[in-house]
């Protein structure tokens, strides 16, 4: 976000945002096409592959998304294994503020415990703030926060991307060997 008091900023900023979302959701339509030529509930090998489930009553408009895979945790040092990472959480605007996404994140934390024996949950969100105070609430701790990279005049990444971590029982013990 470009705030320099230039009158073509707010114009600048909206282009940015538009692009951004056109870049995310073709990414996402890709990936889902993907995962529905080869649906698997394993725990991937690496990072290539995810693991994505469409919530949708039968004949109706799908309203909840999400996405996991397994990946080293962005800069928490080294680690000996991957940890499940959860690359998208998405409620359609229309189910919002109804509990469906502490739910889906509920199912999300669940699955990579018993199925994939993750012992930590990763994830980013950008400022998004009613994003981070889910996450917040639901026992996520900041791990990591980083500022807009820029590149000429593209931003390379949303600004305020912030990792977190939910809390398990050894990820204090495992974040001091790590760094």
């Amino acid at each position: 976000m470009i705030d320099d008091g230039n009158p073509l900023s707010g114009l600048w900023n909206g282009w940015v945002a538009l692009s951004e979302r056109q870049m995310t959701l073709g990414a996402m339509r890709k990936r889902l096409a993907q995962l529905l030529q080869a649906p698997s509930l394993r725990r991937p090998s690496s990072a290539e592959w995810n693991l994505g489930v469409l919530l949708r009553r039968k004949g109706d408009a799908p309203v909840g998304y999400f996405e996991l895979c397994v990946k080293q945790p962005e800069g928490l040092g080294r680690r000996p294994d991957s940890q499940p990472y959860l690359t998208n959480l998405c409620v359609a605007k229309a189910c919002r503020g109804r509990g469906l996404g502490r739910k889906l994140l509920k199912l999300v934390e669940d699955f990579s415990r018993t199925a994939w024996q993750g012992n930590a949950l990763y994830l980013h969100t950008d400022d998004d703030p009613a994003a981070f105070n889910l996450y917040n609430s639901s026992g996520y701790a900041v791990r990591k926060r980083q500022k807009a990279q820029l590149c000429g005049l593209c931003v390379l990444s949303g600004s305020g991307t912030v990792l977190l971590r939910s809390f398990c029982m050894d990820c204090e013990a495992q974040d001091s060997r790590s760094m």
